[in-house]
């Protein structure tokens, strides 16, 4: 039960084994194909992804130094409160003193300091 395959004399058996080894290797070809697509596919996911985490790292940058520039800003303002405090406390003291000594003489400004 010989039969010519390409010049080739082969049995039944042998041409179907032959077969097989052929649409093994179309459907190795396929799956192949199918996985260099996917892994173009997940090329261009993780080129995404890394342009995403670059354009939110130039924003988290730019948040962290917002909040340092105002936690300088508080920081000044606090010491030109204080300031401010004090520079109260020494205009009522100098109006007290002043109010004292016009209405009782130099006793009047030491009570009122």
């Amino acid at each position: 039960d010989y039969k010519q395959v390409d010049g080739v004399m082969c049995t039944q058996d042998a041409m179907q084994v032959d077969e097989m080894v052929h649409l093994l290797a179309e459907e190795r070809d396929r799956d192949l194909r199918r996985i260099q697509s996917d892994m173009e596919e997940l090329h261009e996911i993780y080129s995404s992804i890394s342009e995403h985490v670059d354009v939110q790292q130039e924003t988290i940058d730019v948040l962290d130094s917002n909040v340092s520039d105002s936690k300088e800003q508080v920081g000044g303002a606090h010491k030109e409160v204080h300031k401010a405090s004090k520079v109260k406390k020494a205009k009522f003291l100098i109006a007290g003193a002043a109010v004292g000594c016009s209405l009782f003489g130099p006793v009047g400004a030491l009570a009122g300091a």
